[in-house]
């Protein structure tokens, strides 16, 4: 297997678990982020963090980092 079919199988093999972990946390965190509950305005800086991490490390993980992969490769 060459380099790029390498880089696509990998990215297509880890997709599925990074968006299921991903989409669970954040839908996991979405009523702290919210403020719905007891407690909830205290966390609520967090969650909306974290959330956003998530956003932003999921596009990051699927399409940045296996281009830069491969742009380092040729």
């Amino acid at each position: 297997m060459n380099k790029e079919e390498a880089i696509v199988y990998s990215v297509s093999t880890r997709l599925r678990p990074n968006l299921m972990t991903a989409l669970g946390a954040i839908v996991a965190l979405f009523p702290l982020a919210l403020g719905i509950g007891t407690g909830a305005q205290m966390h609520q800086p967090l969650a909306i963090a974290i959330i956003g991490g998530f956003i932003i490390a999921i596009p990051l993980l699927v399409i940045v980092f296996p281009s830069i992969l491969k742009l380092i490769e040729d």
